[in-house]
C-alpha cells in the first residue's frame, strides 16, 4: 500500500506518486488510495525509492556472487555476454561461470523475453513499463538501449526485452 512505501509522508504534498502512465500526483491530490495501479514508482521529497537498477560489469578476475550475490546462479539473473549473447544465472555451472569473460553485464532481478515484432511489440512483451529507463532493449548487436530512449516504431528485428520480474 501507499503507507508502506511512504509511511506517514503518503498523503504529503511532498510526495509524488509517478503511475504507470506518466502521470504525476502529489500525495495530497489522491483520494482513492486503493485505485493506485501496481508499477507506481513514488517519490518521497527528494529521494526516489525506486531508483533505476543500473547494469553491473564483470571485472577482472570477479566472479559471478560478488556482482550478484547470492542470486548469481538464479533464473531471475541475467548474464549479457561481449558480442550480446544471453544466459540466466540458472544456466551457468560451476564451470561456466569461472569463464565469463571480463565485460560480461549483469542484472539482478530480470527477465529475458522477445524478440520484438510487429505482432508483439514492446508493450505486449514487457508490459506497460516496457519504455522505462530499467527496461532494457539487447540489440541484435549486443548493445543495451535504455526504454526511455528506444523508438517504438524503430526497434530492430530480433530485439529482445530485458525487464524487472
Amino acid at each position: 500500500s501507499a503507507w508502506d512505501v511512504a509511511r506517514d509522508a503518503y498523503n504529503s504534498p511532498d510526495t509524488t506518486y509517478i503511475l504507470p502512465n506518466g502521470t504525476r500526483r502529489s500525495g495530497k491530490e489522491i483520494t482513492n488510495w486503493r485505485a493506485i495501479p501496481s508499477g507506481t514508482r513514488v517519490l518521497i521529497g527528494e529521494g526516489d525509492i525506486n531508483p533505476v537498477e543500473n547494469v553491473q560489469n564483470l571485472a577482472p578476475g570477479a566472479t559471478p556472487a560478488t556482482v550478484a550475490g547470492a542470486e548469481w546462479n538464479a533464473g531471475r539473473t541475467l548474464y549479457i555476454l561481449p558480442g550480446g549473447k544471453c544466459l540466466r544465472g540458472d544456466e551457468l555451472t560451476a564451470e561456466t561461470s569461472q569463464a565469463l569473460p571480463a565485460g560480461t553485464r549483469v542484472l539482478v532481478g530480470y527477465r529475458l523475453d522477445g524478440p520484438v515484432t510487429s505482432r508483439r511489440p514492446a508493450f505486449e512483451i514487457a508490459g506497460p513499463n516496457w519504455n522505462e529507463p530499467d527496461t532494457y532493449f539487447l540489440l541484435p548487436d549486443g548493445t543495451l538501449a535504455g526504454g526511455n530512449t528506444v523508438d517504438p516504431a524503430r526497434i530492430p528485428r530480433g530485439t529482445m526485452i530485458l525487464f524487472k520480474h
